[in-house]
């Protein structure tokens, strides 16, 4: 989807935008600090910004800092799982004060992430203080407004592209939002669906974007909508749900989707997006979408783009989970997978008492294979890899692995990185162990 959704941004920014009003473009204090925070502390979603310039900036000055508190904290926060958007999310509720320190804003009600425990968000709170009063931050931030500023242009062709009136027709039963881009390079590859609340009334879609571009913009805004609405429904699907998540988990959580009503959030968002694209662009086919949606593990939509219209109600979007035909489903995904190439590793998943050390881990496949390799973090530690090598004929991959003691590992195998000299694809699977203490 991707790929076709580039060639009709590079066509939309030729013709002209969609937009019935120009959306409100900026960036965001309170996001950058968090980024950056995470950025010292090792996050990896927060290390692959690809604007050169605000990186040698953050590294010049920020980089005698990796041992401050805030920074140990982050450390500490990340290892309980609060990365990705828990990280802008937090951002977004911030302001700087006149006195260069951060505060909650006053005018936003505060729904935090449910990573965000009151004892966090607060400890949280007073080591950002401390890093800003340490480090100069806010002047950091103000004298690098022009690397920011010379970003935007990208930023505002995509704003000018989006259709805003149609998220108001196809969530006919939501409230009208405001739209708002916030531009972050410092995510890097990644973008989150942000939405925030203003206590005297009035939602605004916000997402933040490191990497822009049209399709990620339209899947984004499409997310604030989504996931509310999946969560008013969940209880009535969440039988169903789990049983399509069981049936996926895998590929899926390659993708970081890690359980069912995540996936019901993309799942709703990607029938929208194709909604969308339905509307705009009807030389698309629509069609190698659904395809390339249902290859990605999420099957339901499919069914969600076929049932769903516009006035669509939430009692609708009930029918259409819970009536998918689940078994045919599997019985078909069950023949597929047989003509997969099948393997077998050395490493059952779940394995205890693993040896601390070197460690070579073998997969051993049905046929010969080509170069290709691809092992996913998930989102378990990922071991240090020293080698990786195939045997004469091709049919064994060694990779060999430097395990720490008392650590749970994890990664995922990707079954179209592992790829047929007959140009067949692989099964994908989950490899997960414990060491030894």
């Amino acid at each position: 989807m991707k790929r076709i959704l580039t060639l009709l941004f590079l066509l939309i920014t030729t013709l002209g935008g969609q937009a019935q009003t120009r959306i409100e473009i900026n960036c965001n204090e309170g996001i950058d600090l968090m980024s950056i925070v995470w950025r010292l502390a090792g996050a990896r979603e927060y290390n692959n910004c690809q604007n050169t310039g605000l990186n040698e900036k953050v590294d010049a000055h920020f980089g005698a800092y990796v041992t401050h508190p805030a920074v140990l904290l982050a450390k500490e926060y990340i290892k309980k799982g609060v990365g990705y958007d828990a990280v802008a999310s937090y951002g977004s509720l911030l302001k700087i004060n006149s006195e260069g320190l951060p505060e909650f804003d006053k005018e936003l009600e505060y729904k935090f992430d449910n990573r965000w425990s009151k004892s966090r968000r607060k400890k949280m709170l007073n080591a950002l203080e401390d890093f800003c009063a340490d480090t100069g931050f806010h002047e950091w931030y103000l004298s690098t407004e022009d690397i920011r500023l010379e970003a935007m242009g990208t930023y505002i062709k995509l704003g000018d592209a989006i259709d805003t009136e149609w998220y108001s027709k196809w969530f006919s039963h939501s409230d009208s939002p405001s739209f708002r881009i916030i531009a972050c390079p410092l995510a890097g590859q990644n973008n989150y669906g942000l939405s925030v609340n203003k206590r005297k009334g009035g939602v605004v879609l916000c997402p933040v974007l490191g990497s822009p571009s049209l399709d990620i913009l339209i899947h984004e805004f499409c997310h604030p909508y989504c996931n509310p609405l999946i969560d008013r429904t969940f209880n009535n699907i969440a039988s169903s749900a789990e049983a399509y998540f069981k049936a996926n988990g895998n590929i899926l959580k390659q993708q970081a989707y890690n359980n069912a009503r995540i996936m019901m959030y993309e799942s709703l968002v990607r029938a929208s997006v194709i909604e969308y694209i339905a509307v705009h662009y009807p030389q698309v086919n629509i069609s190698l979408l659904i395809d390339e949606e249902t290859d990605k593990g999420f099957m339901l939509v499919g069914r969600l783009v076929d049932i769903l219209d516009e006035g669509w109600t939430e009692k609708d979007l009930i029918t259409a989970v819970n009536s998918y035909p689940l078994e045919s489903y599997l019985a078909d995904k069950e023949a597929a997978d047989k003509l997969k190439v099948q393997y077998t590793c050395n490493l059952v998943s779940g394995a205890k008492n693993i040896p601390a050390g070197e460690f070579v881990f073998t997969m051993t496949f049905d046929r010969p294979m080509s170069e290709s390799a691809s092992i996913n973090m998930s989102e378990l530690d990922f071991p240090e890899v020293t080698g990786i090598e195939w045997s004469e004929d091709h049919r064994k991959l060694s990779i060999h692995f430097i395990l720490e003691s008392g650590m749970e590992y994890g990664f995922l195998i990707k079954g179209n990185g592992f790829i047929a000299q007959d140009g067949t694809k692989s099964v994908d699977s989950e490899i997960s162990f414990k060491t030894t203490k």
